[in-house]
């Protein structure tokens, strides 16, 4: 969790939650933190939010389950593709 001054590089949410899903999640996400990579991990990947849905541009999935190896590779993709800090 980012406390103020800090820079959030990634954001890591589960597809299918209670009350709000990732994907609404983030919908919300582009006003608070521009930009930021988000990796979508489901193990319920029939579910009609992830069937019928495109991820966001800048996103990914990781199905479950998942090694940390599997994690690493995603996370490590989805930094790599983010404009480094100050530019643009």
């Amino acid at each position: 969790m980012a406390t103020r001054g800090q820079d959030v590089q990634l954001v890591v949410t589960d597809v299918v939650m209670p009350r709000m899903g990732g994907l609404e999640l983030a919908e919300g996400l582009p006003a608070l933190r521009p930009g930021v990579p988000i990796l979508f991990v489901s193990g319920q990947l029939s579910h009609p939010s992830v069937q019928d849905r495109e991820l966001p541009l800048g996103a990914a999935l990781l199905e479950k389950p998942f090694t940390a190896v599997d994690l690493r590779r995603q996370v490590r993709q989805l930094l790599d593709l983010r404009p480094a800090h100050g530019s643009g």
